[in-house]
This record gives structure tokens, sequence and C-alpha cells, in this order.
């Protein structure tokens, strides 16, 4: 289970995992590194086991967590996760970052047919419904995509960093700041570390979700092109901004 200190309820997908509990398809959770998929997902299991679901019901694997990751390629951990499932009862199997494992779609196809599996896998916008995945899962998925925090839910997250702001100056720092969950379950950062972690993300985004995957050459024009990008979207940002309360 998890700490649910400086921790808010994504409560609008939150809802969508409840109404898709124990039917009969692959809930796909989708979004951009960091927006906070493998929070709910924990965050689902831990209401699982409030409402009576036991501990061996619940299978949860991190792939990018090492003792996981070397298991083994996906027969293998097919073989494990096969062998956990408790019989006679419904298994909610939690596949986080399967796009780590080589040959994924068919770790997720051989768990979905087995007999009382409930399937929820996360995993990059990059890599998950797009090619194989897609075409081997037609019509037994349905996807969750995860956006950064909306400025209604950073509002709740705003007392743990700078309380008594008022709505405009909040609004201010998050156009600034933006919505990553992470960021704001800190209490004490500075704007030397909220840059670094910022800059971190959108490094990991470009690196590993674009380069790697779109097999990009001339990074260093590339990365030309996404300054200039965001510098231009900060000017049609900030003159909405004055323009709408100044």
């Amino acid at each position: 289970m998890i700490s649910k200190t400086n921790l808010i309820e994504r409560k609008q997908y939150m809802q969508e995992l409840r109404n898709l509990r124990d039917q009969n398809l692959i809930k796909v959770i989708t979004g951009v590194r960091r927006c906070g998929k493998s929070t709910l997902l924990k965050m689902f299991a831990d209401e699982l086991r409030d409402s009576g679901i036991t501990e061996e019901q619940i299978h949860f694997y991190n792939f990018e967590d090492p003792d996981v990751f070397s298991i083994g390629d996906w027969k293998s951990i097919y073989d494990v996760a096969k062998s956990r499932l408790v019989a006679d009862k419904m298994n909610y199997i939690f596949l986080d970052e399967v796009q780590n494992i080589n040959l994924f779609q068919r770790l997720v196809d051989g768990l979905f047919i087995k007999d009382n599996v409930d399937l929820y896998i996360t995993g990059s916008n990059a890599y998950l419904l797009s090619g194989e995945l897609t075409t081997l899962l037609t019509g037994r998925y349905t996807e969750i995509s995860i956006l950064p925090l909306q400025f209604a839910e950073y509002i709740d997250f705003l007392p743990l960093k700078s309380p008594n702001l008022s709505k405009l100056e909040s609004l201010a720092i998050y156009a600034i700041e933006g919505g990553m969950p992470e960021y704001y379950k800190q209490k004490q950062i500075t704007q030397k570390q909220a840059d670094k972690f910022l800059r971190g993300v959108l490094s990991s985004i470009i690196e590993k979700d674009i380069f790697e995957r779109l097999k990009i050459k001339d990074k260093h024009n590339f990365n030309k092109i996404i300054d200039f990008a965001f510098d231009f979207s900060w000017v049609i940002c900030f003159s909405a901004f004055n323009f709408r309360y100044f």
C-alpha cells in the first residue's frame, strides 16, 4: 500500500477505473512520463484492498523495478504471473510500464485470455496502442488517457507548496510550472530544483519517446525546434494571461 500523504485522488480517472472494474476489457492507461499513471494504479489497488479484495488477488508488476524486470522475458513473466493466480476468484493484474518488456504484446494477450483476470496496463503513448498492440487487441481494450494536473487539481496540491496565494497568483505559477504531480508532492523545493526536475522530465520524454522511437538522427536541430516551440508557447500564454487579467 502507498502512503496517502501528499496525494490527491485523480477523481475523474479513478471513477473511470471503478466503472470498468471486472469488465472483460484490457484497461490501457496511457500518458506522458511522470503524469501520475503508476500512482493512479497503486491508489486503485489500495481501493480494491479496502473493498475486501485479498492481497493474493492483487498482482502488481512494475517494470521499472529491477527486481521485477529481472524475472526474464515475456514468457517467464507470464509463467510467474499465471502461477500466482488465485483459483475461482477474480485476479487483478497491474502491468506498470509494460513497454519495457520485449514482446510485451504477447504477455498482455496471454494474461487477458485467462479466466478470472481483470487486466490493467500502463505505458507511454509512444509505445502503447501503436502497431502490433492495436492489431492484437482490437475490440478488447479501452484506453484511459492520463494528463498532468488540471488547474482545479493543482489547487488541491497548492497548500503543500505555496499556501495563502490567491487564485490569480496560483494561475500565474501554474502557467509557469505546469502540472506534473511529482513536483507538487514535494513540500520544500527551490526554483532551481524545480527547473531541474521539469527539464529532466522533458529530456526523458524527448530522448526515450521521440529520439529512440522515431530514430531521429539530427538531434541538435530537433532540439532547436523544440526550444523555439516552447518559447513561442510562453509568449502566447502570457500574452493571453495579461490581456485577460491586467
